[in-house]
């Protein structure tokens, strides 16, 4: 019986706190949970940090050799991360990005190897920070590629596909969007076309198959950080006061949830939780914000133990239950990773 099978059910059916993981003394960009929810990643200033959710009690670290932290030097200044799943062993793979445009995939494995990193040239020139990092399927059957998008702060928008019996990356295409779009969020479509959100407002759908092409969403909103819903065909937007859902076909507005007080306007990471029943969102105030999609209605407030911005959110299914966790994004600060759990109904 695992830590978590072990607690006791929860008759409210509100998320409870589980741990706190103790974060680093710097900004953490990005939190992702492994595709089985064993894992957490925080990618950041301080470099990358990785919990196990399965020792007892989660959350203790894993050792990560093959990841340099140097907060000197953009390739070692971590700011988006995903997680892929090799299905034939089960070996985890990690990918993350660093604030000069490197593109690092880590292997999890009881001997740590690392998946080698592409050669680079020293004359290459780079696109700067990733800004997001999505997959497509990330589970990979056997005999398959994973596939993994990338966006840029010089507008770039990249794909590679991974062999994970190689382990080596091939370019399947890039593009350069145009100068005023900044490609804050990427997401693959069921068909592998991406949609690309621009930070202000905009976005665009790339069609990668058979034809590269693209065409322009008439969206308009302020400052996004987007999370996509392909199985209900809806995707969400924080739009600089709230949290609002758009159908994905026609654009239309649906919802709007309420997010609270807004000063610096920052994009507040949101995810969609629990297979789409409920929406986990940052706020201003010291919190994570849970709200059910069908109504609409803010239903739990998670607490952060400091005031302030709690920028980073992340979501998972586990084997006995339902995870989340987030953190703050704030500089030189201890900046704590607060994980809550929710038990499957018996």
């Amino acid at each position: 019986m695992s830590f978590l099978t072990s607690l006791p059910f929860s008759t409210n059916n509100r998320y409870r706190q589980l741990a706190t993981l103790p974060g680093p003394c710097d900004a953490i960009l990005s939190l992702s949970f492994s595709v089985d929810g064993r894992f957490l990643a925080a990618a950041g200033h301080h470099g990358v940090s990785v919990y196990d959710m399965s020792t007892s009690p989660p959350g203790a670290p894993v050792e990560t050799p093959h990841i340099t932290t140097n907060p000197l030097n953009p390739k070692h200044l971590f700011t988006a991360s995903s997680w892929l799943l090799n299905e034939r062993d089960k070996r985890q793979i990690l990918v993350v990005g660093t604030m000069r445009g490197d593109l690092l995939l880590w292997e999890w494995r009881s001997d740590q190897n690392v998946m080698p990193e592409p050669p680079q040239e020293e004359e290459e020139v780079y696109d700067g920070q990733v800004l997001c990092i999505d997959v497509f399927e990330p589970r990979i059957a056997e005999g398959h590629h994973g596939r993994i998008a990338a966006t840029f702060v010089s507008r770039a928008v990249s794909v590679w596909s991974l062999s994970v019996t190689s382990k080596e990356l091939s370019l399947v295409f890039r593009v350069s969007l145009e100068q005023s779009f900044i490609p804050q969020t990427v997401c693959f479509l069921r068909n592998r076309d991406l949609l690309v959100f621009n930070a202000l407002g905009r976005a665009f759908r790339l069609s990668v198959s058979p034809h590269f092409g693209q065409s322009l969403l008439r969206l308009t909103f302020g400052r996004s950080s987007v999370c996509l819903n392909k199985e209900q065909n809806m995707f969400i937007a924080w739009t600089g006061q709230n949290f609002d859902m758009f159908q994905l076909g026609n654009q239309v507005h649906v919802k709007t949830f309420h997010g609270g007080r807004s000063t610096f306007y920052r994009p507040k990471t949101v995810v969609f939780a629990e297979d789409g029943k409920f929406l986990l969102g940052g706020s201003e105030s010291g919190r994570a914000l849970l709200y059910d999609i069908a109504t609409g209605r803010r239903i739990q407030t998670l607490k952060y133990p400091h005031d302030g911005l709690v920028q980073t959110v992340a979501a998972s299914r586990a084997a006995e239950g339902y995870l989340v966790a987030f953190t703050s994004s704030a500089t030189r600060t201890q900046n704590e990773i607060q994980l809550f759990y929710k038990p499957v109904k018996p």
